[in-house]
């Protein structure tokens, strides 16, 4: 159950000082409802309504947040007017590209690379 799986995390975090990073909704939940004593911040993970909707419910335990595109950063700080000395940009390890790609009509075309290891058949017993 839900209840129980934020008190174990709880526990791993242990209170005391020091920061928690969160990430997604059982983070925040956890920390909603278990003070752990740590500053909380909260890294969104893309430009998408459920993001800044846990940013918006949780705001009462994040202490600072940090958006990666600056498009993510405008927003946070349009949503979140109060809080805009806690907004950080942190922008994205790579660059974006100017353009983003466009599906086109047909079958989906997929590699999957991975490091293949062949392991001799081990005799039974």
């Amino acid at each position: 159950n839900l209840h129980a799986v934020m008190r174990r995390i709880a526990r791993a975090i242990g209170p005391g000082r020091g920061v928690v990073v969160a990430a997604d909704l059982v983070d925040l939940a956890t920390l909603s409802v278990h003070d752990v004593g740590r500053a909380v911040v909260l890294i969104l993970h893309g430009d998408d309504e459920y993001y800044y909707g846990l940013a918006a419910k949780h705001d009462r335990v994040v202490h600072a947040y940090v958006a990666y595109s600056r498009r993510m950063y405008d927003q946070l700080r349009a949503r979140l007017p109060h809080r805009v000395t806690d907004i950080f940009y942190i922008p994205y390890g790579i660059p974006l590209p100017t353009r983003m790609r466009v599906a086109v009509g047909g079958p989906l075309r997929l590699i999957f690379a991975f490091p293949m290891r062949i392991r001799p058949p081990q005799s039974p017993g």
